[in-house]
C-alpha cells in the first residue's frame, strides 16, 4: 500500500504562533435571562486579564439537552502549550468564583441508569439535574 503523506501537509502544533482556543460552557434552563446577558461580559473580562490571551467572542449560543451553552473563543498569543494550559485552568477557576458570586448553576449532564426489573433504564436529557457552586 503506498501512502499519501508526502503529498499532505503536516502541522506541527508544538511551533504554531497563536493556539485557538473553542470551549462551551451550560448553564442551567433556570438561569434568569439578566443573568445569562452578564455571562458573556464576565467571561470577557476574566480572559482579556489573563497574560498572553486575545479575547476573540463569549455568546449564548443554544438552547441544547445539556442546558443554555455559552461558547467561547480566544486565542494564546505565544507557542507554549504549557502556557495554554496553566491559562486554560485559571479562566475556569475564575469562572467557576465568578458564577458562585452571581449565583448561577453549571449544568452538568450526568449519565445515570437507574435497576428497574432486571433492566436498566438510562436517564433521558430532559432528566439532567443542575449542578450548583458549593457555598
Amino acid at each position: 500500500m503506498v501512502s499519501d503523506l508526502t503529498k499532505s501537509r503536516v502541522h506541527n502544533f508544538k511551533r504554531q504562533e497563536n493556539r485557538r482556543v473553542e470551549f462551551t460552557i451550560n448553564v442551567t434552563n433556570q438561569t434568569p435571562i439578566d443573568k445569562l446577558r452578564k455571562i458573556p461580559a464576565l467571561i470577557q473580562g476574566i480572559i482579556r486579564q489573563m497574560a498572553d490571551t486575545r479575547f476573540d467572542r463569549a455568546h449564548f449560543a443554544k438552547f441544547s439537552e445539556y442546558g443554555l451553552s455559552i461558547v467561547v473563543v480566544y486565542f494564546i498569543t505565544v507557542p507554549d502549550y504549557l502556557r495554554y494550559m496553566d491559562n486554560q485552568q485559571e479562566i475556569n477557576l475564575k469562572i467557576m468564583e465568578a458564577f458562585e458570586t452571581e449565583n448561577i448553576d453549571f449544568q452538568v449532564r450526568e449519565d445515570k441508569f437507574l435497576a428497574i426489573d432486571q433492566g436498566a433504564h438510562e436517564l433521558q436529557p430532559n432528566e439532567t439535574q443542575p449542578v450548583a457552586p458549593n457555598k
